[in-house]
């Protein structure tokens, strides 16, 4: 049993970290309300745009083919994996399951590109071939977001990429998270042969692509980054909760042996007045 002014400097110091944990849970509450509003919409706008690209391909087929090259990789030099991790702990075990899955995934002539600063400093010391010219913090405009986007559309148009895909987190339910590969480029294909006219296009198709492809692209990349930032804050906020009451229980248990200790110092004092009182 420890002393009582150790006692109580250890319980000041867990109820601090309870309220910190405490706080940092409210926060993520707070992120994942507006999170949760704004992935849902990318999401589905991601969904439905992706069915019109699939009509493309479809189209391009009847034709020359000029849109074959975003759909069919012609180069075949490895692939490029764009990983995104998180700037801070706390989170559970949220970065240490995208680095695992991620390393799993690694084929031998793969270039990586790391957004995170918990990512870059975990494959950097690692040895892993990371790309110097894109990655670091996260996204934060449209302009950085169109950036990565015109960089990477470069690099698999000019063949330095065979593909391009993403290693991010998605939240499954509201305790779990889950790291999964998104292929970016090149474009799905559609899995079976369109349904004649299921979409008529008023405009010539490769002009509409042409037009459309930076908006498609902007708003996958979008996506995936919201996604992974949602499935963050999923994992914090579940970690901190377990940290608050995990928090909770050493409190209790501290008053507990607390006000043994201070009913055995009362004792104590109350024997040795009583023990003086005697001898006199």
């Amino acid at each position: 049993m420890g002393s009582l002014s150790g006692l109580r400097h250890r319980l000041n110091a867990v109820r601090g970290t309870r309220e910190l944990v405490s706080s940092m849970g409210l926060l993520a509450k707070a992120k994942l309300a507006r999170l949760s509003r704004s992935g849902a919409y990318a999401e589905d706008y991601c969904r439905k745009v992706s069915e019109l690209f699939q009509s493309f391909y479809s189209e391009d087929k009847k034709k020359a083919g000029p849109l074959r090259k975003y759909y069919v990789p012609e180069s075949e030099n490895g692939r490029l994996l764009v990983i995104i991790s998180s700037d801070l702990g706390l989170a559970g075990s949220y970065n240490s399951e995208i680095f695992r899955f991620a390393e799993s995934h690694l084929r031998e002539g793969d270039e990586i590109a790391v957004y995170g600063k918990k990512g870059i400093s975990h494959f950097s010391r690692r040895g892993y071939r990371v790309s110097a010219e894109i990655g670091g913090i996260h996204p934060k405009t449209n302009a950085d977001i169109a950036a990565l986007r015109e960089y990477l559309l470069k690099g698999y148009l000019d063949g330095r990429y065979g593909e391009i895909s993403f290693i991010s987190s998605f939240a499954v339910n509201p305790l779990k998270a889950e790291a999964r590969l998104t292929r970016l480029l090149p474009l799905d294909r559609p899995a079976a042969p369109a349904k004649k006219a299921d979409v008529l296009f008023d405009e010539d198709p490769l002009a509409m692509f042409m037009r459309l492809l930076p908006v498609y692209l902007d708003s996958r990349i979008n996506s995936l980054f919201l996604s992974s930032s949602y499935a963050e804050q999923t994992s914090r906020r579940a970690a901190m909760d377990q940290a608050k009451d995990n928090a909770d229980d050493l409190i209790k248990n501290l008053n507990i042996e607390y006000n043994k200790a201070r009913q055995g110092a009362i004792t104590r004092e109350i024997t040795e007045v009583v023990g003086g009182y005697e001898a006199n």
